[in-house]
């Protein structure tokens, strides 16, 4: 639903305008020399940019001169500018004691306490200001999104119908934008049959209209109707193809239509007009991240003008995957240079300190985190755990992840974790039990699923079991190589052998879409060829996976016997 409020809060602004007050100017003839000596301090400081000294001043100005309305009104904006909506709630209420009947500092103050879920506050200065001004048309929105939010269908309808009144009933563009915004608000609180039935009244007003096109796709979008959503944003492409917005807006739904080629397709277009258009660059970097195209996501970032800590990150993870670990590692630590409490960034150049075995490393970045208090507690603990088990410190991981557990049970990331650790570790049911643990935390995690049904199946146990494990993994991510091949060993323990060639063989294909390849599983494809008796196809897989890992002694073995059996026929 929060897909619609970056629209819904433009629409509002346009319409009702921005906030009204007396514009009483303030100066020393009107306040104390203490006052306006404060209040040009804060004017100094604007233009410095140091908002917080801003607000100081506007503070101690009020403490000199507190009975400066403009002085209070500048406060308050800069209160909610800033966030600080409870100082906000507290000199407006403040105010309106010393200036009753200021309806627009009224209105205000009952929006915050809206927001606060108090409603009652709230219906008590809509109803007195009513009263007073029966053609206010911001407090009759006000009501009218406060009886919705208490799903009071019938007397919000009454005062979305007063708004309507209140704008001249000959087809105006302000009637157009009440329109919108009642069919927006009702979409907001997910009563999209209303709020449809007043958009389209809107489009009858104005048959071809951009920003109703743009509008009704961003209802369908707030519905999960993405091919309606798609066919609005396309008519509002065709009347305003250089906007940034409808861009960005098309290349989102087609991604999540999983129509990936017409996302970047949009994508590289918005950069052509923009090359600054930041969604754009970062979204085409994920899609081509998405693809398996890393050098080209990699080149659209590095073509960006501006880096940023979310950029500097995107930068490591294709870095990473085109196996630059050096160059990964230089930009995720800029990336935590500039979000020093960025978790994402600390797991990623984790991963990145354990492919370059760099243990030290690792530890100093996660001590540098705990001493400054940079990340929660549980997640430094899960970060040191995942440092010890890249390292093959299996007690000391297990430690860790314990401790990560205790904070935050609930948490099926950590669970999967600590399960996978016990079972590198040999306890084997410690690990399944876990790995249960993290699945009904989380059903959908397709990563337990997937370790649970391959430790079955490597046990030669629970062989259905795995079987349903390993499915369910795939109906999550029907393309994982090595789920496929979770599969494929399953029904090779199983003694299915035809079933384990074709899904262990569709796992390298699977693979090599993203030109990457694995030992284990063409050391899985060579043992069903072997066991199927194509040992010439079993020896090519073998020293494919001997290629791959140099260390694996176990295939050598393998190897050795069978070119021994090779040379006896």
């Amino acid at each position: 639903m929060n897909k619609i409020i970056q629209f819904f809060v433009f629409l509002f602004i346009f319409l009702l305008g921005n906030i009204i007050v007396p514009q009483y100017s303030y100066s020393a003839s009107k306040g104390t020399s203490c006052a306006y000596a404060h209040f040009l301090n804060a004017q100094l400081e604007r233009v410095k940019g140091d908002s917080e000294k801003v607000i100081q001043e506007y503070e101690k100005a009020i403490q000199c001169d507190p009975s400066s309305f403009y002085l209070r009104k500048e406060l308050i904006t800069l209160f909610i500018s800033h966030n600080k909506i409870k100082l906000a709630r507290d000199l407006l209420e403040e105010t309106l004691k010393r200036f009753p009947g200021e309806e627009d500092l009224e209105l205000i103050l009952a929006q915050i306490y809206k927001s606060e879920g108090k409603n009652k506050n709230a219906f008590k200065i809509a109803e007195r200001i009513l009263k007073r001004n029966p053609q206010n048309q911001k407090v009759n929105y006000l009501l009218f999104t406060l009886f919705l939010n208490d799903k009071k269908w019938e007397t919000a309808e009454k005062y979305a119908q007063k708004m309507i009144e209140l704008i001249d009933s000959e087809g105006t563009e302000d009637l157009k934008r009440i329109y919108l915004l009642i069919g927006m608000e009702y979409a907001r609180v997910e009563n999209f049959a209303e709020g449809l039935g007043y958009l389209k009244q809107a489009q009858v007003l104005y048959p071809d209209d951009v920003e109703l096109y743009a509008a009704l796709g961003t209802f369908y979008e707030a519905d999960e109707q993405l091919e309606e959503a798609l066919k609005e944003y396309k008519k509002a492409f065709e009347l305003a193809p250089f906007s940034p917005v409808l861009h960005y807006k098309l290349g989102e739904i087609y991604s999540r239509l999983d129509n990936v080629n017409e996302a970047i397709f949009i994508y590289e277009k918005a950069l052509q007009i923009n090359n600054s258009d930041y969604v754009s660059a970062t979204n085409l970097a994920q899609l081509y991240y998405r693809k398996g195209e890393y050098s080209k996501g990699l080149k659209v970032l590095q073509d960006y003008p501006i880096k940023d800590a979310s950029i500097y990150y995107l930068l490591g993870t294709l870095l990473v995957q085109l196996n630059s670990m050096d160059e990964a590692e230089e930009n995720l630590k800029k990336s935590i240079q500039l979000m020093p409490n960025s978790y994402v960034s600390y797991f990623l150049l984790i991963h990145v300190y354990g492919e370059q075995e760099k243990k030290d490393e690792a530890l100093a970045l996660l001590n540098d985190a705990l001493e400054k208090s940079l990340l929660a507690k549980d997640r430094t603990n899960l970060l040191f755990g995942i440092v010890h088990l890249q390292f093959k410190n299996y007690n000391e991981a297990i430690n860790y992840l314990r401790k990560a557990h205790e904070f935050n049970p609930d948490d099926d990331f950590i669970a999967f974790q600590l399960a996978a650790s016990y079972e590198q570790n040999k306890n084997w049911f410690k690990a399944v039990y876990y790995l249960r643990k993290t699945i009904k935390m989380n059903p959908e995690n397709a990563e337990a699923l997937n370790y649970l049904g391959y430790m079955f199946a490597e046990k030669g146990t629970n062989l259905n079991e795995a079987t349903f494990l390993i499915e369910k993994a795939l109906k999550i991510e029907p393309d994982n190589g090595y789920f496929v091949d979770s599969l494929g060993w399953v029904y090779y323990q199983k003694g299915l052998i035809d079933k384990a060639l074709f899904e262990l063989s569709r796992a390298i294909e699977l693979l090599q879409k993203y030109n990457t390849d694995d030992s284990i599983i063409r050391e899985h494809l060579g043992d069903a060829y072997y066991k199927k008796g194509n040992l010439e196809q079993a020896k090519e897989q073998w020293e494919i996976s001997i290629s791959l890992d140099q260390k694996r002694e176990e295939v050598k073995k393998k190897l050795e016997v069978l070119e021994n059996e090779l040379k006896e026929k």
